[in-house]
């Protein structure tokens, strides 16, 4: 996105956080154990001089009922500049909210297929520094 509007980003920062279920709950695509990851947030900024010039902030859960914190389900885009820009899509579900997985690295397999050759896929991000956090509240 940033390179459509000509910009580039001296780093991208990310950071992601995670709710466990402090119970057992029934979601259309099956039963969340407590304990398992149940809520989840992505933040991506792109950095032009050390200052935010995108943010895109992504959360799922599981039932939003159960987890207040951080926006409704869904992701929103926020540029900086003028004019500022802000888009949010709200989450579209079909009844499959999340699988509930456990907190913990796991490895899946490979896909049988590469991602497509794009410049924006085949350029690697300057800096990355990633921060996590996982709460049970």
């Amino acid at each position: 996105m940033a390179d459509a509007l000509d910009v580039r980003l001296d780093e991208v920062e990310e950071s992601d956080e995670f709710e466990l279920a402090t119970e057992e709950f029934e979601i259309s695509a099956g039963l969340v154990r407590e304990g398992t990851v149940c809520a989840s947030r992505w933040v991506f900024s792109g950095l032009v001089r050390g200052r935010p010039f995108m943010t895109v902030e992504c959360v799922y859960k599981a039932d939003s009922t159960r987890v207040r914190r951080w926006p409704d389900p869904g992701f929103a885009i926020h540029i900086e500049g003028v004019p500022q820009m802000t888009v949010t899509v709200d989450e579209v579900s079909h009844g499959l909210a999340a699988a509930a997985p456990p907190a913990r690295s796991t490895t899946s397999r490979p896909c049988a297929r590469p991602p497509p050759a794009h410049p924006h896929h085949a350029r690697p991000a300057r800096r990355h520094r990633p921060s996590h956090t996982v709460t049970r509240h």
